[in-house]
């Protein structure tokens, strides 16, 4: 037994749980064939296979309902690793006046356009191809940045696979999501990304301080498995939404 991202003891049993799960999702997510359609969030999306699929786990509910809840009238956002474009759709919804969501993944791309079109925010929504932020000018041009990056653990295998496996943690996502990020961002914006607990926590704010940024851990009033991790920089502000564990309740 040792003690998990929160301080929580993990036992063998929970951390072969984890392994498997992962497992069964990535394998999941590399080998669907067919194009699916789905409803999440007042949103019907096309999924085609090697996108992200939505409605295969709870983050993309939850972030898109956090999403919801912000002003982000006139706001200019980026949706970094958008999938389907869901993120970015929340947030024009929630009254941005220009979405750039970007994805490695190309049939990503035609996905989350095809989606913002069928939505009639089209003018609004463009996606483009790209690793993080790499193919934006590296200049303040966002009030708010949102993602929600790769979580499982280890090399990607494939084209599928870059948006649910990470790298190690000096030379993954995260690292290179935040220092992108706080070069576009405006001087009080914002970066919003979800992080899961099964990750080095204590790391990670580490690599949010040395990017400039300061932290601060909200919970999320969206999900029962979710909390928010806020952090401020000398810019402006990001928050990072976190999943948690469920609540344990006893029996009466």
């Amino acid at each position: 037994m040792h003690e998990g991202a929160q301080g929580a003891p993990v036992t063998c049993l929970q951390r072969l749980f984890r392994t498997s799960s992962d497992v069964l999702c990535r394998h999941y997510l590399r080998t669907r064939k067919r194009r699916a359609t789905v409803s999440v969030c007042g949103f019907v999306l096309k999924a085609p296979p090697t996108v992200f699929h939505p409605r295969a786990f709870l983050t993309s509910r939850c972030f898109t309902e956090f999403i919801d809840g912000l002003e982000l009238c006139a706001q200019r956002v980026a949706d970094v690793g958008r999938g389907t474009g869901i993120l970015a759709l929340a947030a024009a919804r929630a009254g941005a006046k220009k979405v750039i969501a970007s994805d490695i993944n190309p049939h990503a791309a035609r996905a989350a356009a095809h989606n913002a079109a069928a939505k009639g925010v089209g003018a609004r929504i463009a996606a483009v191809c790209a690793d993080l932020l790499s193919g934006l000018a590296p200049r303040p041009q966002f009030d708010v940045i949102v993602s929600n990056p790769p979580y499982f653990p280890g090399e990607p295998l494939d084209l599928a696979d870059r948006g649910v496996a990470r790298r190690a943690p000096a030379t993954g996502t995260s690292p290179r999501l935040l220092g992108q990020a706080r070069k576009r961002l405006t001087d009080d914006g914002r970066l919003y990304a979800l992080f899961s607990t099964h990750a080095d926590l204590a790391h990670l704010g580490v690599l949010i301080e040395e990017a400039g940024f300061r932290r601060d851990l909200r919970h999320l009033p969206a999900g029962p498995h979710l909390n928010p991790w806020k952090a401020r920089s000398s810019r402006g502000r990001a928050c990072v939404p976190l999943p948690r564990p469920p609540v344990r309740r006893r029996a009466s």
